[in-house]
């Protein structure tokens, strides 16, 4: 009899532990929500800032293409108006 005694007092005091407990455990929930919330954006942020990235490379890289190929163009004329390597130099 007294050992029933001492286990429902027991479960009750965990009961009451629990209890008592329940506004932390709350406050942890949210607490990781936010932390997860956060992290999801974080990283929502970081693959739009890549996508960015490899579009300006795409269009740095387009950029060098033109460029390169106006100076070959520029080059192939230079004979034509008599201009000489040591002239350019």
């Amino acid at each position: 009899m007294m050992n029933d005694v001492e286990n429902e007092v027991e479960e009750q005091q965990a009961e009451d532990g629990l209890v008592n407990r329940v506004p932390e455990l709350k406050q942890l929930s949210e607490d990781i929500d936010k932390a997860t919330n956060t992290f999801i954006n974080a990283a929502l942020e970081l693959e739009s800032a890549i996508q960015q990235y490899q579009r300006a490379e795409s269009k740095l890289g387009g950029a060098v293409t033109t460029i390169s190929k106006k100076v070959d163009t520029i080059n192939q004329h230079i004979p034509q108006f008599g201009i000489t390597d040591s002239l350019i130099r």
